[in-house]
């Protein structure tokens, strides 16, 4: 439009002159005829460098909106949609609609302004761990991508932003000449969806973000966090079994201004699928005020289960707005007995007097006084195979070592491999004070943590046990074996006295009971990370042997429930199932071909019962639950267990300013982490999401701002302006009236007419 400016003001302007006869006129109409086509050749060329100027001064300016409006229509919408589906997002709001159930309509309805002819694009990943990229890089294919959406379930475990930001740039690296695309975030940005302090990896130099603004509510949660039996072994004989159990919870949000209490129910049922839930027990938690977190014991008396069965028992709260975290399970294997193998020659006489006892001896009378040989515990004596044959001790659950001088290489190696296969070994030094070089052979085998000195200390004065009095700290490996008589051991421990024992250094955490000269029980938990983190045997070591030139511990009640308690609570904690948190993989038993979720209600389909929730043993688990491990013949070979992720179960809301440094950094320079947000506009700010948001307009916006900036051709064009500027002023003058005036004078001369 500009450059026809001079054409228009050329023909606006021409003269219109009234033709009046003239007689000398005839002259110098013959002088204009002879000089008219020089004359329209000036005017020509005139009006052309005028067209010239106009044309590259206005190319020069507008050539980067050029630049982007070509670059806004080389491809179509390319975006890709993160969906928040970790526990966090089960918040229930009035209306009983979660937070899920919102993140997914906001993404149907950015979807639905997506165009399949125009050949716009759409992935799909979800935030919950590991994150999940269910469509990448983006499909063309938008209906599936929409029933996609439709079918994405909530999880009990964590939001992992940065696996999903990783995904997504994998996902559009892949792609050749990677296409400018914008990611849209749907999450309330809770504490516990969204860490501020995560380092999210950039997702290139052409994606835009966009988010839902942070949600502003502030909301009250109690979850549990362990249900703990302090019975980990359930032995039948009876119609009941009493398991005293133990429940942790903890409270979020602004009611920890305040006293609260909180009513927890307990149940079991076998682990086959379809049992019924039986009510065993219930208790109250109470919170002081300030207090985030509180326990009780509950008395539970469990139906006695059938030898072999699994046993799920389940603790749940009062619902709230987070009913994910309201739940937890724990399962207890049921035996008919326990099986104990004393490496020890049998006894020579049938009834042994005190004085000839040998330490396997003493250990057997406290395990098994019935002389019936019915008893929750079987005793088994197994000599030491120095003269010859292989140690089988698969049959057992626990073995005691009464004289480890005795032991061969072969024999520490047996013992290595069946406390690897879950079984408990307890360990006495050998009653010969000079004959401990056996230790570095088992601290070896058993990965022991503690280190003997090499001497035995003797006492001068017998000493009594001590630190009795403290509290056994939660979950350690004190409580869990010792936990059910601690209340009794300041009664009981008071008159054993010790005169001689094992110098052994150890931590705190390793150390059951102690006296003056040191640690006097010790234990152990074997680490085999071969296979994978499930639970391990456990491993006993006694400072002074059953013999009363070392201590008077033989001859005390203390004995009975001491070494009772080491075998019931070490097999039970020993051989209990794997455990894992909701989003991690589990570590099932070998040969597993099949997880299968069990332990809960599911609502029935329209068309029949619902089908079990089944999953390979090489995926993550992302429900809580009870799951039983399956072999190829569908035969069960133990259970997991997966625990909710209760860093996730924090509502507490989280400002834009506190969130927006961190999703700034994900679109900001590749590999700067000080990347800030920028004005408006430019492709490394963060747009919060709106209902009028259009991603078409997103691409037009980005392009323009990848676009902007100084242009190769802007120089040179502005550079010609110039040149045009002065032909332009020397052609005017040229032309000029004067000019012509003059050259007609002397026209007129030369053809010698006046």
């Amino acid at each position: 439009m500009a450059v026809a400016l001079p054409i228009i003001i050329h023909l606006l302007l021409r003269r219109r002159r009234k033709v009046v006869p003239w007689a000398a006129m005839r002259f110098v109409i013959e002088a204009y005829q002879r000089q008219r086509s020089r004359l329209r050749l000036e005017q020509f060329l005139l009006l052309l460098a005028r067209c010239l100027l106009v044309a590259c001064a206005a190319a020069a300016i507008a050539q980067p909106l050029i630049g982007a409006s070509a670059a806004s229509s080389r491809g179509p919408v390319w975006l890709t949609l993160v969906i928040d589906n970790s526990l966090t997002s089960q918040l229930t709001s009035d209306d009983g609609s979660t937070a899920l159930d919102r993140h997914k309509a906001a993404a149907r309805g950015l979807l639905s302004k997506l165009s399949q002819e125009r050949g716009d694009r759409v992935g799909l990943v979800t935030l919950a761990s590991p994150a999940d990229a269910i469509t990448l890089p983006p499909s063309s294919d938008l209906a599936t991508v929409g029933s996609l959406i439709d079918a994405i379930e909530p999880s009990d475990a964590a939001a992992d932003a940065r696996s999903a930001f990783d995904r997504i740039r994998s996902g559009l690296d892949s792609v050749e000449n990677q296409p400018s695309s914008t990611v849209a975030v749907f999450s309330d940005f809770r504490a516990g969806s969204f860490d501020p302090a995560a380092a999210l990896p950039p997702l290139g130099d052409r994606a835009t973000l966009v988010a839902t603004a942070p949600a502003s509510a502030v909301i009250d949660n109690t979850a549990i966090v362990a249900i703990v039996p302090l019975r980990r072994t359930l032995i039948g004989g009876g119609e009941t079994v009493a398991v005293p159990v133990r429940v942790d919870l903890k409270r979020f949000g602004p009611g920890l201004a305040s006293e609260a209490s909180a009513k927890i129910n307990l149940t079991v049922r076998p682990s086959e699928p379809g049992a019924p839930a039986v009510p065993v027990g219930s208790g109250v938690v109470r919170f002081a005020i300030g207090r985030d977190s509180a326990s009780t014991s509950i008395p539970v008396s469990i139906p006695s289960p059938k030898p072999g069965e699994r046993v799920i028992l389940t603790a749940t709260i009062d619902r709230d707005a987070l009913p994910a975290d309201n739940t937890a399970q724990t399962i207890l294997p049921a035996r008919q007995r326990l099986s104990v193998a004393i490496l020890a020659p049998r006894p020579t006489r049938s009834r042994p007097t005190v004085e000839s006892f040998r330490p396997a001896d003493w250990v057997a009378l406290a395990l098994a006084p019935e002389r019936d040989g019915v008893g929750p515990i079987r005793i088994s004596y197994v000599p030491p195979t120095s003269a010859g044959g292989e140690l089988d001790l698969a049959p057992f659950d626990a073995v005691f070592v009464t004289d480890p001088a005795l032991l061969t290489d072969d024999e520490w190696k047996a013992l290595r491999t069946f406390g690897l296969a879950g079984g408990v070994v307890i360990v006495f030094p050998s009653p010969a004070a000079a004959s401990q070089s056996w230790f570095d052979l088992a601290a070896q085998s058993f990965d022991w943590p503690f280190q003997y000195s090499g001497e035995v200390v003797e006492l001068p004065t017998p000493a009594a046990l001590d630190k009795l009095d403290q509290t056994p700290a939660a979950d350690s490996l004190q409580e869990s074996l010792l936990g059910l008589v601690w209340g009794e051991l300041p009664d009981l421990g008071s008159v054993v006295r010790v005169s001689q024992s094992m110098k052994i250094d150890s931590s705190a955490e390793h150390i059951l009971l102690s006296d003056a000269a040191g640690p006097l029980i010790l234990a152990s938990q074997f680490a085999d990370d071969a296979k994978g983190g499930r639970s391990k045997g456990i491993t006993i070591l006694f400072a002074a042997p059953l013999d009363l030139a070392w201590t008077d511990l033989p001859a005390k009640p203390l004995l009975v429930p001491l070494l009772q308690e080491l075998v019931r609570q070490g097999v039970g904690r020993a051989a209990s199932d794997a455990v894992a948190t909701a989003g991690s993989l589990a570590a099932a038993p070998d040969r597993s071909t099949e997880l299968r979720l069990i332990g809960i209600d599911r609502p029935q389909s329209k068309s029949g019962p619902a089908e079990p929730l089944s999953f390979r043993p090489d995926q993550p688990l992302r429900r809580a639950g009870v799951y039983l491990a399956l072999d190829d013949r569908q035969r069960p070979l133990g259970s997991v267990l997966v625990a909710p992720d209760l860093a996730a179960s924090d509502p507490s809301p989280q400002s834009r300013e506190v969130i927006l440094p961190t999703l700034s950094r994900a679109v900001g320079t590749p590999g700067s982490d000080d990347a800030a947000p920028s004005d408006a506009g430019t492709r490394t700010s963060v747009q919060w999401l709106t209902a009028d948001f259009d991603p078409s307009r997103e691409v037009v916006t980005t392009a323009s701002a990848q676009s902007r900036g100084p242009s190769p051709w802007s120089l040179p064009l502005l550079i010609a302006a110039a040149v045009f500027a002065v032909a332009e002023l020397l052609l005017a003058r040229i032309v000029s009236h004067a000019s012509r005036s003059g050259a007609a004078s002397d026209s007129i001369s030369i053809g010698g007419r006046r």
